[in-house]
């Protein structure tokens, strides 16, 4: 997701998920898979932190922009990663899994 005044934040996501691609690419060939999960607002002590800053107002407001209306949890994200790192994504490199609810279509 672009969100304004953040075009660090962009850069860093954008070549972060280059980098994966061209992992995926130059290793395959030895059998190495290269995926990344791009997770959204998860209910972490980082999460509770930004909640708290942001104020009730704000973090309700965030939630209801979230197509599946509600934060994720740990639990949810680490189901992703387990996924990719286990043989039902053996045939699965160079992706970036987004587990946010559906954020950035939200955009």
């Amino acid at each position: 997701m672009c969100q304004p005044r953040n075009v660090q934040g962009a850069a860093a996501k954008a070549g972060l998920e280059a980098m994966i691609r061209v992992v995926a690419r130059e290793e395959a060939r030895y059998g190495i898979r290269a995926n990344a999960v791009a997770i959204g607002l998860t209910d972490t002590d980082m999460g509770r932190a930004a909640f708290a800053q942001w104020g009730p107002e704000t973090s309700q407001r965030i939630i209801r922009a979230i197509p599946l209306r509600r934060i994720g949890t740990p639990d949810e994200v680490a189901r992703v990663v387990c996924f990719l790192a286990g043989p039902d994504a053996a045939y699965i490199t160079g992706k970036v899994l987004q587990v946010d609810g559906g954020q950035i279509i939200a955009g």
